[in-house]
């Protein structure tokens, strides 16, 4: 049987945090996920893929020698109460996929701020193993049951957002896989020493300098450890 371990975070550019936080924020999600699941609403534009520039300044506080992608968990871009069609400039049918593609190729460098959009874009491109994206339409038309949507039967929804909640489900469960260590699976010994290493690392009195393969290698020490003391 799996187990999954959900974390949910604060949003960022809330009333009550700052950059800074927002950043320590999604450094460790990024750092203790395996399968990140971000959220926003309606279509991926200019200023949503600027609040992602926050994943460059975390890129920024990873050592020159650390490999980013290779720690960086799959990263799935919901959009929620998505009403476009999903078409090229010509009118052929896109995918999602190919909708998340054409939104990450870089800009005209005349354009501008061109320098700073590209490099959130080639941040999001070089540091992720695997980018994907899914769309969901409103969940229902009614404004009472949007209202109380926390408490609303599902059968109150949409048939439409019914069917792509369960194919979102179905394919989280399809795609998540375990967090490892060098190609060996994290246990709970392992994520609660990488948890300690990487929050000791980005909130040190030193300002927020973390060293992935250290702190990857104290996890591994805290494994080694819990095996021989079960064997």
């Amino acid at each position: 049987t799996a187990r999954f371990i959900v974390l949910d975070t604060q949003g960022t550019g809330g009333s009550d945090g700052d950059e800074q936080s927002d950043v320590l924020t999604w450094a460790l999600t990024l750092l203790l996920s395996w399968y990140l699941v971000y959220n926003s609403t309606g279509s991926i534009e200019e200023q949503s893929i600027a609040q992602l520039s926050l994943v460059t300044h975390v890129a920024g506080l990873m050592h020159a020698r650390d490999t980013v992608a290779e720690f960086f968990p799959s990263f799935l871009w919901l959009l929620r109460d998505f009403s476009l069609e999903l078409v090229s400039p010509g009118g052929e049918p896109i995918t999602e996929q190919q909708y998340l593609d054409r939104a990450l190729q870089p800009v005209d460098e005349a354009m501008p701020e061109a320098e700073s959009k590209n490099s959130t874009r080639k941040t999001l491109r070089d540091c992720f193993r695997h980018l994907s994206c899914f769309t969901m339409v409103r969940p229902a038309i009614d404004e009472d049951i949007l209202c109380r949507l926390g408490s609303a039967d599902i059968s109150e929804t949409r048939d439409a957002f019914q069917h792509q909640l369960a194919a979102l489900r179905a394919k989280i469960l399809g795609e998540c896989l375990d967090k490892r260590i060098g190609g060996v699976k994290v246990g709970g010994a392992g994520l609660l020493a990488l948890t300690e290493a990487f929050v000791a690392a980005v909130s040190g009195s030193d300002g927020p300098a973390a060293s992935l393969a250290d702190a990857y290698t104290d996890a591994a020490k805290a494994m080694a450890e819990h095996a021989f003391k079960d064997a």
